[in-house]
């Protein structure tokens, strides 16, 4: 500390620079105090705001259930039995989805086989139903007498009529039911090819206003229709050349009104209409008091001959 001080070096970062060496340590002695002090100042409030730190922030955080370094702590046993509850509801949930998903599946699958099935008997009764009535057909090819070759006919225009339901069956998407309309249609037209003799022309009207009918009621119709029909194109128009008939079935107050009538001779043919037609009458109350349990009259025409059938739904 001996030697020569310069003017600008006697106050050096605050302290004053003394020649006298015991003043020196002096003030030596009183800066390691002063920084003492001021270390363990600092410590006491770094220590003070890390305790404010935890009281103010990390604290109230353990009761939200935030996350510690990445990972998720639950606290609240409460708050675990609710997630455990709805983990199971939602685990059930996707359970029951997939297996409803799995029966419907299952189901439409059975569904289809059924109605594949179904279609492929259709198919096969309209193939025999077709085989008999060749067969039908080519045996009347043997007959001599004319009334045996019309007796013929009317039991092939019988089975065709069956055939037309199944054939209608298969090429529809509905295999329970027929659309009756189109049905008596095509059965009609396939009576007229066959059955009308040359020169005689024939105008068929329709009232038809229920459709579509079970498969049961429209065989059991379409057999009655097609006897009804025929009689009347054998009898009903002999001495003219230009006839009407008429086919209405409606439905009234939960019954079916079945209705055929033609503008022909009428009563005067009659009676020989009953005696010649002995078995399609007796077929034709057959099949409405047995299958349709219904009811058979007589429409009471000026002109013409027809029958009126009632049946339930």
């Amino acid at each position: 500390l001996q030697g020569t001080v310069y003017p600008q070096n006697k106050q050096l970062f605050g302290i004053k620079i003394l020649l006298n060496p015991s003043e020196m340590v002096e003030q030596l002695a009183h800066l390691k105090s002063y920084f003492i002090k001021q270390m363990f100042l600092t410590c006491t409030l770094g220590v003070l705001f890390l305790g404010l730190m935890y009281f103010l922030i990390l604290r109230p955080l353990r009761y939200f259930d935030i996350a510690v370094s990445g990972f998720k702590t639950v606290k609240n046993p409460s708050l675990l039995n609710r997630h455990d509850e709805i983990g199971r509801l939602i685990q059930n949930y996707e359970l029951s989805r997939k297996t409803q998903i799995t029966l419907q599946e299952s189901q439409r699958e059975r569904i289809e086989e059924k109605e594949t099935l179904l279609k492929e008997i259709h198919h096969r009764v309209k193939n025999n139903l077709a085989v008999i009535m060749s067969l039908v057909r080519l045996q009347s090819r043997n007959l001599k007498s004319e009334k045996e070759k019309r007796e013929f006919l009317d039991l092939q225009n019988r089975i065709k009529s069956m055939e037309l339901i199944h054939r209608s069956l298969y090429q529809s998407e509905n295999l329970a039911n027929v659309d009756f309309a189109v049905y008596i249609e095509k059965l009609v037209n396939e009576l007229l090819h066959s059955s009308v003799r040359h020169g005689l022309e024939i105008e068929m009207l329709y009232k038809i206003t229920i459709s579509p009918l079970d498969i049961d009621r429209a065989i059991t119709c379409g057999l009655v229709i097609n006897e009804v029909i025929s009689n009347s194109l054998k009898y009903a128009f002999e001495t003219v050349q230009k006839g009407e008939i008429t086919i209405a079935m409606v439905d009234t107050n939960g019954e079916y009104h079945l209705t055929i009538f033609d503008n022909g001779c009428g009563k005067a043919n009659a009676v020989k209409r009953e005696e010649s037609t002995s078995f399609g009458s007796k077929l034709i109350k057959t099949l409405v008091e047995r299958q349709l349990k219904g009811v058979l009259s007589e429409l009471p025409l000026q002109k013409g001959y027809g029958v009126d059938i009632i049946f339930k739904h």
